[in-house]
């Protein structure tokens, strides 16, 4: 049946239908039926002359005959089985299944104990196109999609070329069609060599015919990119460039600042021009014609950026791979990934929209470098140390090296504090959470196995706050290494190139705060979600909730430690975060484990 269906899609013109006949399943050796309906492709008339043979798949041997009724319609008799079908009528040529002129080329019918339906059209007779697909240097082009395409109809029959760039599109019923020709590299056309439908050739089919339809073509072409500062006109060498839909239509390569795309066929391409994060990618539009060298100017928009080096502390050697993410002091601290060095060491951080004041954190995504954020005079551990970088609106501003070390571990055990017994999904992190990053990181060596061991890779030679989440037990508060509630006051556990430095924790139970939110009329009123935040440290306290109720309003918060917090709505906590000076919206909260706040 496989090769049945994919000759149906393969030729769109519709001939044959096959549908199971409903009828209670049979054994093996008890007989079905192949049965049908005959009537003219051309004339759409019930041809009533004729009969239908049944031949064994695999050799020409007859197996069974019915003849057509009064109404065109047959029913042969088989055992389930491989098949071909022949349909011999007065005024037509033989025809088989599917569409065929010749045995070889009929399609096999497998026939299953509920038999078969076909609706067969036949032909007036039938014609084939062949001929050969060449370059525009002669070379044969192998696996080239060629196809004829009824004018009458619109229906489609294809082949492919083989290794002397040779097709045959057989037993096309007689007509006007056109023929395309479409490869991945080299591109598409109508014969003869156009781009343009409406230039095609169109070539009258009788029946019996074998028209050779020969085509070259078209030869490839090369385009120029050259992106430039849209300001003072400088061209750019750093970045890439994309010929769009255009396999291998990619080059980072440039020479004076010309990025060169070969073997681009004829056709309308967008061309989009990536430099740098100095400046914003551009897209224009480009025709290009074939076997020529066309070259583009694009001008691109500046960004601001922040452009630095990241070289191996103990060597000075370029560091490839590391990236960059940015926490904005507003998002507490939210990061954002922005970048990463190329293998000379070049890091651009960009592109940014405007003003731009933030601090960096770095880290290298197979940990061969360990993490850090960036401070004034090296890596550190702890946030509050982080130097706050500022550039202008479109400024590319340049920054001081990045040092990087070999990277070590922190590891230990969690365990419930009043029993002592390991605690597993409880997950360490070495920096503070935002409803925005890290939630998700719920897999990994990071997080503690049966044992309550966990791991945490890849961090710089600094001491390092490390956060502690019960993942799916919300009965055990947040906690910072040394059991402290907020990043401030935790014990900063120190890390060593090469080394692992171990800091159990032991997770204590839950504070909880719940509330409710009603209308200026004391109504209840459903608030969306409310979210939590350590007033020292403004990081995240708990998870977001999103569990206030529809009817009363009600929400709770839970999973917090011993702490003040700031509670707010999403709506208010971005008006707070936007304009943490304002604080207006938010309500202060006392939070002690174990003990719920209402």
């Amino acid at each position: 049946m496989t090769r049945t269906v994919l000759r149906v899609l393969a030729t769109v013109t519709t001939a044959i239908t096959l549908t199971a006949l409903a009828q209670a399943p049979a054994r093996a050796d008890d007989p079905v039926a192949i049965s049908g309906h005959v009537s003219s492709n051309s004339s759409g008339a019930t041809v009533t002359d004729g009969c239908v043979t049944v031949f064994q798949a695999d050799t020409p041997v007859e197996v069974a005959t019915g003849c057509l009724d009064a109404d065109g319609q047959f029913t042969v008799p088989v055992t389930p089985g491989a098949y071909k079908v022949r349909i011999r009528a007065t005024g037509f040529p033989d025809q088989w299944y599917f569409q065929s002129s010749t045995f070889a080329r009929a399609a096999r019918v497998d026939v299953s104990e509920f038999g078969f339906f076909i609706s067969v059209s036949l032909f007036d007779g039938f014609a084939d196109i062949a001929g050969r697909i060449t370059r525009s240097d002669g070379a044969a082009v192998e696996r080239a999609a060629v196809t004829a395409t009824s004018v009458a109809s619109g229906s489609q029959t294809a082949a492919m070329t083989d290794a002397n760039g040779a097709y045959t599109i057989a037993d096309l019923a007689p007509g006007r069609y056109t023929v395309f020709t479409h490869t991945d590299d080299l591109g598409s056309q109508w014969a003869f060599a156009t781009k343009v439908f409406a230039d095609a050739a169109v070539f009258d089919l009788a029946p019996g015919e074998v028209r050779v339809v020969d085509d070259t073509l078209l030869p490839l072409s090369t385009v120029e990119v050259v992106m430039v500062d849209e300001k003072d006109h400088k061209r750019i060498t750093r970045g890439c460039v994309h010929v769009t839909d255009r396999p291998g239509g990619e080059t980072c390569e440039n020479a004076n600042g010309v990025f060169t795309v070969g073997g681009v066929p004829a056709g309308d391409y967008e061309v989009r021009a990536e430099p740098e994060g100095t400046h914003w990618p551009a897209t224009r539009t480009l025709t290009v014609a074939p076997g020529r060298t066309q070259r583009i100017t694009v001008e691109v928009e500046r960004a601001t950026a922040f452009v630095t080096t990241v070289r191996e502390s103990a060597t000075g050697r370029p560091a490839a791979g590391v990236c960059v993410q940015f926490a904005n002091p507003n998002l507490h601290p939210a990061l954002f990934s922005q970048g990463c060095s190329a293998p000379d060491g070049r890091l651009v951080v960009g592109p940014l929209e405007g003003a731009v004041r933030t601090q960096i954190f770095a880290l290298h995504p197979d940990d061969r470098y360990g993490a850090q954020w960036i401070g004034a005079k090296g890596g550190t551990g702890d946030q509050r140390r982080a130097t706050f970088f500022t550039a202008k609106n479109d400024e590319a501003k340049a920054i001081a090296p990045i040092r990087v070390d070999p990277p070590g571990s922190v590891t230990g055990v969690a365990r419930d504090a009043g029993t002592g017994a390991p605690l597993n999904r409880v997950c360490a992190f070495p920096f503070a959470l935002s409803s925005t990053t890290a939630l998700d990181r719920q897999v990994g060596p990071h997080c503690s196995d049966a044992t309550g061991r966990f791991t945490i890779n890849g961090l710089g030679p600094y001491a390092w706050p490390v956060l502690h989440i019960a993942v799916f037990r919300p009965q055990y508060a947040w906690l910072w290494s040394g059991g402290a509630s907020d990043r401030f006051a935790a014990d900063y556990v120190q890390v060593r190139s090469g080394g692992t430095t171990t800091k159990d924790i032991a997770m204590v139970p839950e504070g909880t705060i719940t509330g409710g939110g009603s209308t200026a009329t004391g109504e209840p009123a459903f608030v969306g979600g409310i979210i939590a935040h350590n007033t020292r440290t403004g990081d995240l306290a708990a998870p977001p909730t999103s569990s206030s109720d529809f009817e009363t309003g009600g929400y709770v918060v839970r999973s917090l430690a011993t702490q003040d917090v700031r509670i707010a709505d999403f709506v208010a906590r971005f008006e707070w975060l936007s304009k943490p000076d304002n604080l207006d919206t938010v309500a202060t909260v006392s939070v002690v484990v174990t003990v719920v706040v209402t």
